[in-house]
């Protein structure tokens, strides 16, 4: 008995236009005639068929156990096509709740990773695979506005139309993130034990390019920087513009909130309990999705411990945010920032949840006229409480309570009493006076333009601005 594939017979396959026709096909003693072959699937649907013959023909004694008996099956199903998995892959992404930006860009790059392979089981992708995809996110062209013509080129003519165009090279944390994700998709199979072995493990971490980089330290702002930023005669002309634009900046600088946390704010997050204020860091339900089958909110969080209520400083609450919040109830729209959009997926047209994308461009391009160097950002903000809470003595479990950190690993727990609340979302009576007296021992010297009620009226009239 023969256990090798004979191959077709001269003349007896025929391939038009992608499709292929098999007249005969021997495998030991199993013989295949009239075989068709549609397409990619098809193709390895077949070849699956003849490994399974070959292994049920093939002699005993060349069995590894050299037994009658069958080997063992595998704990795993062997990896299908590449689109196929990655389908599968980014299905199991949303089942988790992953964010919709991190499962945009994801998609991103394996979609890079398909054009340089093709649609070829996942098995086959080898490290020369990995090399041109190197090459590909090289030399890729990144223009500013969507282009459909790219989408249509091969791997390699973008890699001659980047090299051609002198195409810019993408920083190496960009890089560093591409090979995360990738590493994150095969691992993934490496645990399903669809395949033996990751062709990411021989590529390690990208290292940070270092020129330029600043101590970590010093991305807080000095006294002096805040002066600038909330300068009158610079703040207040390029502030009046947006709601988002005059209160976003206050709100990052008093209760060091991320900006996406910021921009996603509703009005039902800023509430008075028991004689104080406080702005709620949370996920409601939206009213036009709530009796959807899919996602029932468009705001997005980074874990459980961003979960949290802050107290609203009295600075805030004197430059009149109360004021401001009966200006948004009036105009009757669920949202503290109306003009800022959480994004629409193009292809799935799903949300983005990414409120602040807009903002982080908009205050970026203040921050470049204002003369700051690049790594000094909106986020500067967050840095500037926290450091200056930890030079008054304040412990980082204390500081969790109002900036949402997570603190596994990095406390003892006799010093984090409270953290296992603050997971929950909870604030417990006896940290409400500690939250409320951090902010208090925060001062920094910078004079917060007053809001005068009915300052946005002409914005919030027009709700062809608005996004839900």
């Amino acid at each position: 008995m023969n256990n090798e594939i004979t191959p077709p017979r001269a003349g007896s396959a025929r391939s038009e236009h992608g499709f292929v026709k098999i007249e005969s096909v021997k495998v030991g003693r199993v013989k295949f005639t009239g075989v068709e072959l549609i397409d990619a699937k098809s193709r390895t649907n077949f070849e699956e068929l003849l490994r399974f013959a070959l292994d049920k023909t093939a002699r005993i004694s060349a069995r590894k156990d050299g037994t009658i008996y069958p080997p063992t099956l595998p704990l795993g199903t062997p990896a299908g096509l590449l689109s196929d998995e990655i389908a599968d892959y980014l299905a199991h992404m949303k089942r988790r709740n992953v964010r919709p930006s991190y499962m945009q860009a994801a998609a991103q790059t394996l979609s890079n990773l398909q054009k340089v392979c093709g649609d070829i089981r996942v098995t086959n992708i080898e490290r020369r695979h990995i090399y041109m995809l190197c090459e590909l996110l090289r030399w890729q062209p990144r223009p500013r506005r969507p282009a459909p013509e790219l989408k249509l080129l091969s791997a390699e003519e973008l890699i001659e139309l980047g090299k051609r165009t002198h195409v810019d090279p993408p920083a190496p944390a960009s890089l560093e993130q591409q090979r995360a994700r990738l590493s994150a998709f095969f691992n993934a199979l490496l645990n399903a034990k669809a395949i033996t072995a990751s062709p990411m493990d021989a590529f390690g971490k990208i290292r940070r390019n270092l020129v330029g980089v600043q101590p970590k330290r010093n991305r807080s702002l000095g006294d002096a920087e805040l002066q600038r930023i909330f300068e009158p005669c610079t703040f207040v002309p390029w502030a009046k513009k947006w709601p988002h634009r005059w209160w976003a900046p206050i709100l990052g600088l008093y209760t060091g909130a991320r900006i996406g946390e910021i921009a996603q704010l509703k009005v039902a997050d800023i509430a008075l309990e028991e004689g104080t204020w406080f702005i709620y860091i949370r996920i409601t339900a939206d009213d036009d999705l709530a009796g959807t089958k899919g996602v029932k909110s468009r705001q997005s969080l980074k874990g459980p411990s961003s979960v949290r209520r802050i107290p609203i400083a009295q600075p805030v609450l004197d430059a009149g945010l109360l004021a401001f919040l009966d200006d948004i109830k009036e105009c009757k729209h669920p949202r503290l920032f109306p003009h800022l959009s959480a994004g629409v997926n193009q292809e799935t047209g799903e949300t983005n949840a990414r409120y602040s994308h807009a903002l982080v461009h908009q205050f970026g391009a203040y921050m470049k006229i204002l003369g700051f160097s690049k790594g000094t950002s909106f986020h500067s903000f967050r840095h500037t409480l926290i450091n200056s809470l930890i030079s008054k003595g304040y412990t980082t479990s204390q500081i969790a309570v109002i900036t949402g950190h997570s603190t596994t690993g990095q406390v003892r727990e006799e010093q984090a009493p409270m953290i296992k609340e603050v997971y929950e979302g909870m604030l417990p009576e006896q940290s409400r006076p500690l939250a409320v007296r951090m902010l208090e021992d925060f001062t920094p010297p910078v004079a917060l333009p007053k809001y005068v009620r009915g300052q946005f009226k002409g914005r919030l009239r027009d709700r062809r601005g608005f996004y839900p």
